[in-house]
């Protein structure tokens, strides 16, 4: 009787403990779940700032209201949920980072809502300014006060939100206008009702300008990327000591089942107690597993046969290893073997496959049955822990892996660099950096969206999976650059076949929705311990590297050379040197003349820039115009080259200079400005130049990237009466199909297919190809570079419009192509 009131209250307790066991996984699941809510709202509280600081960035455009409300309403109900979810509590390291959270966006609120009050009121200024400046052109013509007055708006429309140094010139230029009034005593209301709006202005510069220092100070991204990985942490050591719990749950079960088969083995007789044995067995949430001394199952429970797949009759009589998945470690089975084979208990974690052929992780337990001190077989009980194991990945994944390729990410790099570069110190072996950077990227990005540029870059890491697979180590370092790290590299032969092969793979034309696009790679190579002794040293020396492959026109590889960084130094102070050049007046303009091959007169002139520096004396074009485009200085050069070009090709003419045209450059970045018909057609209009007398040079890169958009610019500067012409062509990969498209006027051979003509049996069968290619579309075509008088003729006799080279003239300043107008 008494054995059988122990047996209860071991059969009670097993109940309890099964039943608080449920519970507890029930209440970790339902914690994992709503901790991934936390951290996918905190991952769209940064899309909401980063939405914020666009529209603070947006300049002369009314922001909608509609739209800034529905943010603001987005971010509040994000907010409401973090505020619902109680991050004060948390722990002591989350409660101040959530506070900071909190407060930076109040102040960014603040911010946008100053901002859009003081940004509307200056569109509508400016809109009162161009109609009082057109009326003052009108009646004061020419006069100081007409040019200051353009000056002010032309000040007005090159300032940008975030450099407010024309301020000071503004005011002055007020100032200035305001003392031509009094002095001339004009009582014109125009004239005052402009100086009001320019004053207002002023003012609401001003308060912009304070607004934008004030969002510069806001450390609202940080503070969300500090709680971001406070939270990770914290979850992380949340899941650890629910593991911890779990298990000792786990353990008080299995003690409670080895108290039963215990007293079982006991009191077999007793019926009544074998039936409660049982039950709480079959009854059991765990699997519980028992085979005899020779390890053949000899019963399995329901909670087995539900979370294996495999019903009890199919798997009586056979070995537990029927479960392998191959995924656990042998050192797990080999220590089991040996526990278990000294009459020891056994504990670990296993990963088995079910009958469907799943994965699924166990907590198992697993100890000897005796009787009479002779070995009977064993108990196995075990708990599915696949739940925590897949959250423990998934807080992992986030972490470490890029969410779009799956690949991993500059963190998880960071630290296999580390960990590589650990042993190749101990075992005195190589390492090999290579960095793929992806050209031209941005322009496909941009031009036709997002949701196309994460197909491409997903191709791409497809791709270069394949590549390295079981060869090397692949990374996303972010944007449209990877990482390969290989190992033990003997030989620079192994790395230049591993360049070659991404480079030839990520050239192979890829198909994207409607699109067939194609895109090379510029590759950079850092070797370890050649080229650094660390992590920080290999990263930045690949990155000197690729960017100078970029910078040799890209789709190649280059290592890292001591010289490299001379060279990266030298490219800094170049851009350093250009961001002032501009108000030094440190450019020129210089023009070398277009002539008709046939009559030997000069027909139009193309503008090119040059930089003398005071730093550096005169810098090459093609070491400035590339940094001046990737740093964006492009924009206010090119401004103002065509400004300047405009300015001289109407002098010229007020000097009986009668050529057509005259070529201006546009770079492809400048396309890419919203305002620049407005632009173009302001600085017509200011300096009477006639637009039929301008033509634009674009470059065949801007045709590949000619979207719908690109198109319906270059047909609105032909409708304003602009020519189009494409520069250096037959260097490029334009197409017939892109040729037609485009609203053309004019073709320019490159210069390197004139040279050696007509000797060069390939640059002529070039020539004459795009010379019929011309014909056939109707385009004029100007050969560029003509330096010899073979030259002049081959292309005379193929019937080619026009020429400019050395032969004919040099380029020139002003003066000088005056002086040389007039002679010719």
């Amino acid at each position: 009787m008494l054995r059988l009131k122990i047996f209860d209250i071991y059969w009670v307790f097993l109940f309890l403990s099964i039943f608080g066991a449920l519970g507890y996984v029930t209440h970790i699941n339902t914690k994992t779940k709503n901790n991934f809510a936390i951290l996918r709202t905190v991952e769209n509280l940064k899309l909401i700032n980063s939405e914020f600081d666009t529209l603070l960035d947006k300049k002369l455009q009314k922001l909608d209201s509609v739209s800034v409300q529905a943010k603001l309403d987005k971010l509040n109900q994000k907010m409401h949920f973090l505020m619902q979810e109680d991050m004060h509590n948390k722990s002591d390291d989350i409660s101040p980072k959530f506070e900071k959270v909190s407060r930076s966006f109040e102040n960014k609120i603040a911010l946008l809502k100053e901002f859009n009050t003081h940004n509307n009121a200056l569109v509508d200024i400016f809109d009162e300014l161009y109609v009082r400046q057109s009326k003052i052109n009108t009646r004061y013509y020419f006069s100081a006060i007409s040019q200051i007055a353009n000056a002010m708006v032309i000040d007005f429309t090159k300032a940008t939100y975030t450099e407010f140094d024309f301020l000071a010139t503004f005011h002055t230029k007020i100032e200035t206008f305001k003392n031509l009034i009094e002095v001339n005593k004009l009582v014109d209301s125009e004239l005052i009702i402009f100086l009001e709006y320019a004053i207002d202005a002023s003012n609401h510069l001003k308060d912009i300008n304070t607004i934008v220092m004030e969002n510069r100070k806001n450390r609202l991204e940080n503070d969300l990327n500090d709680f971001y990985e406070a939270l990770v942490m914290f979850f992380e050591n949340s899941i650890q000591k629910e593991r911890v719990v779990s298990y000792i749950l786990f353990l008080m079960i299995f003690c409670s089942l080895v108290a039963l088969v215990i007293a079982y083995r006991i009191d077999k007789r007793n019926k009544y107690a074998l039936i409660r044995f049982k039950k709480a067995v079959e009854n059991s949430d765990n699997s519980v597993v028992i085979t005899d001394k020779k390890r053949m199952i000899t019963y399995v429970n329901e909670a087995f046969e539900k979370i294996s797949g495999y019903e009890a009759k199919d798997i009586l009589g056979k070995k537990p290893n029927l479960l392998k998945s191959g995924m656990t470690k042998e050192e797990i089975y080999q220590d089991m073997n040996q526990k278990l084979s000294n009459g020891q208990k056994w504990e670990g974690t296993l990963i088995n496959k079910k009958k469907s052929g799943l994965i699924y992780y166990e907590k198992a337990s697993i100890v000897p049955l005796f009787f009479n001190d002779q070995l009977e077989g064993f108990l196995a009980i075990k708990l599915d822990i696949t739940d925590i194991m897949e959250s423990k990945n998934k807080i992992e994944f986030f972490a470490y892996y890029d969410q779009l390729t799956g690949l991993p990410n500059r963190i998880k790099l960071q630290e296999v660099l580390f960990d590589m570069i650990k042993v190749a110190r101990k075992n005195q072996t190589r390492i090999a950096m290579v960095i793929a950077d992806l050209d031209r990227f941005k322009d496909i990005n941009d031009a036709l969206g997002h949701p196309t540029g994460d197909k491409l870059l997903s191709t791409v890491a497809l791709r270069l999976k394949n590549i390295t697979q079981n060869k090397a180590f692949l990374a996303r370092a972010g944007g449209d650059e990877f990482v390969i790290l290989m190992e033990c590299v003997d030989s620079d032969a192994a790395i230049i076949d591993m360049s070659l092969m991404v480079i030839d793979n990520i050239k192979k034309p890829i198909a994207i929705d409607n699109y067939m696009l194609s895109i090379n790679a510029s590759l950079g190579i850092s070797l370890y311990p050649d080229d650094a002794r660390n992590v920080l040293d290999m990263v930045k020396n690949a990155d000197s590297a690729m960017y100078e492959a970029k910078s040799k026109g890209g789709d190649k590889y280059q290592f890292f050379t001591a010289a490299l960084v001379e060279k990266t130094q030298k490219r800094l102070a170049y851009e350093n040197a250009m961001r002032y050049a501009l108000r030094r007046g440190e450019f020129s303009l210089v023009f070398q003349p277009q002539y008709s091959l046939k009559t030997k007169k000069i027909i139009g002139a193309e503008a090119l820039v040059r930089w003398n520096s005071k730093d550096f004396g005169q810098v090459s074009p093609s070491i400035f115009i590339p940094i001046a485009e990737e740093s964006g200085m492009i924009i206010p050069l090119g401004e103002w080259i065509f400004v300047e070009a405009c300015k001289t090709f109407v002098d010229w003419k007020k000097h009986g200079i009668e050529i057509e045209t005259i070529a201006i450059n546009l770079s492809s970045i400048q396309f890419r400005q919203e305002n620049l018909i407005i632009t173009l057609q302001g600085i017509v209009e200011k300096t009477g130049i006639d637009a039929h007398c301008i033509e634009i040079e674009i470059t065949e890169g801007y045709i590949m990237e000619s979207t719908e958009k690109n198109i319906k610019i270059l047909e609105e500067l032909v409708k304003m009466g602009f020519k189009i012409s494409i520069d250096d062509f037959g260097t490029g990969y334009s197409s017939m199909g892109y040729l037609k498209m485009l609203p053309l006027d004019t073709l320019k051979i490159d210069k390197s297919f004139i040279d050696n003509i007509p000797q060069d049996y390939n640059n002529v069968a070039i020539t004459q190809a795009i010379l019929a290619l011309a014909k056939s579309l109707n385009f004029n075509v100007v050969a560029e570079g003509i330096e010899n008088q073979e030259q002049e003729d081959f292309l005379h006799l193929n019937r080619c419009n026009m020429g400019q080279g050395f032969l004919f003239a040099k380029p020139m300043d002003s003066t000088s192509f005056l002086s040389f107008a007039r002679q010719n």
